[in-house]
């Protein structure tokens, strides 16, 4: 039997000579293997295929037992590609019907920058296009992916929901002894084999790292934060250098008001390993913490001042203004600006920014105006923007702006009682400019 397996768009040692995807299973699994790598993120997609087609089609013949296997973009190509290999089955896990945002722009678009409309238009996959038994693996949970596994129909199709695994419901099939088991059950055209194969993957994801990972972010994204604890304690019990689930987990115990636990919980993550977006996150709680040297350390070692992402300077602007350092922090949400002068929260932490402190060289209340004005016309419905936006239309002298701001938050939210005494102030000298 020959297993002709599509590669993901990344996989562990990708551009390594001498490996392809699969290697470490393929080398004990007792069937032959072939590789079809993609070295760029092209969906296998009509140009690219026929390059490499005949030869897919003579390598392939000399197998009278073929099966077709993929993960995401590979997933697609082990269903688009399956008349120029003849596969008895397919195992598709977390496949795309689609990456053209004419097709799927309306519910997914993690991979528009891959899309190409001289290479993808009319790749979406049609019954047609998949020539043997399929089984599609997925997780039902997971909207994004569900939506594709719907538009993917066929007369000899099934599907396998195993959930909490967002898109990475592959990694519950990992190792050689669960890859036989279902290349032997698909073959094998037994009864329930749909039914067996869902029992043997879901007692599998068990003892899955990553499960636990997406049910622990999945519990304290639903408001569970207790829950999360719980689970994520019992998933770094298996793996206590589980970073992920201790990201959560420090998360949680900061909602739970547990600063011991979540002191504890930093010692165990790996700095080194997070994305800025984790260290975003470490960082504000140990701003929480009361650690904020260590705070600014980490963010100073990370990638976050030299790159492009505007979230993640404010973060660190943010930690500039604790340290009092007004300059650096105004410096680089001028960098931000300029990055997205349509970001209304890079807008509004600038104007912020250039109004904190009248004897500073930054002080620009008339810009702060103009900026917060911008905000509020990109965002109209943040409240924070409008109480921005009216402050410093207030301290700027215009009170009858600043009231007419109040009024359309009083409209959105109405007037907390701690903002009460400003708006009936500003509501008195309005009033008394009219009577005049």
């Amino acid at each position: 039997m020959l297993v002709v397996a599509f590669s993901p768009m990344h996989w562990p040692n990708q551009y390594k000579k001498d490996s392809y995807w699969g290697d470490a299973v393929a080398r004990k699994l007792p069937f032959s293997w072939l590789s079809i790598d993609a070295l760029a993120e092209h969906w296998f997609c009509e140009e690219k295929w026929l390059v490499i087609a005949e030869l897919v089609r003579n390598v392939t013949r000399r197998f009278s037992v073929r099966i077709g296997y993929g993960h995401s973009m590979g997933g697609y190509a082990a269903l688009k590609r399956s008349h120029d290999y003849l596969p008895k089955k397919i195992l598709a896990f977390a496949p795309q019907c689609s990456i053209n945002p004419d097709d799927v722009g309306h519910f997914d678009t993690r991979y528009i920058k891959a899309f190409n409309p001289n290479l993808h238009q009319g790749m979406k996959l049609q019954p047609s296009d998949i020539c043997a038994r399929s089984f599609i693996f997925f997780d039902s949970r997971f909207s994004t992916d569900r939506k594709h596994v719907l538009e993917i129909r066929g007369d000899n199709i099934s599907y396998i929901s195993i959930g909490y695994m967002s898109h990475d419901v592959i990694f519950v099939a990992k190792g050689a002894v669960s890859l036989a088991y279902l290349f032997m059950r698909a073959m094998m055209d037994g009864f329930d084999d749909v039914r067996e194969m869902r029992r043997y993957l879901c007692a599998k994801k068990k003892t899955n790292q990553i499960y636990f990972s997406h049910l622990t972010y999945k519990a304290f994204r639903s408001g569970h934060a207790k829950w999360a604890v719980d689970i994520s304690n019992r998933a770094l019990l298996l793996d206590a250098t589980n970073s992920r689930v201790a990201l959560v987990k420090l998360q949680a115990c900061m909602q739970l008001n547990l600063k011991e636990d979540a002191r504890l919980t930093i010692d165990r993550i790996d700095i080194e390993k997070l994305s800025d977006g984790d260290i975003v996150v470490v960082a504000g709680v140990m701003l929480n913490l009361g650690q904020k040297e260590r705070a600014l350390e980490i963010m100073m070692n990370s990638s976050i001042a030299d790159g492009k992402n505007t979230k993640h300077l404010r973060a660190l602007a943010n930690m500039f203004l604790n340290f009092g350092w007004l300059d650096r922090a105004v410096e680089l949400l001028e960098r931000a600006v300029v990055l997205d002068p349509k970001d209304s929260h890079c807008l509004s932490h600038l104007a912020k920014g250039l109004m904190k402190n009248k004897e500073h060289p930054t002080y620009d209340l008339p810009r702060a105006v103009t900026l917060l004005r911008c905000a509020t016309e990109i965002s109209p419905g943040i409240v924070a923007f409008w109480k921005s936006y009216a402050f410093a239309l207030e301290i700027s002298g215009d009170a009858v702006g600043a009231f007419s701001a109040w009024l359309h938050i009083k409209k959105m939210s109405g007037i907390e009682s701690k903002d009460r005494i400003r708006f009936e102030a500003l509501q008195s000298i309005v009033l008394g400019v009219i009577k005049t």
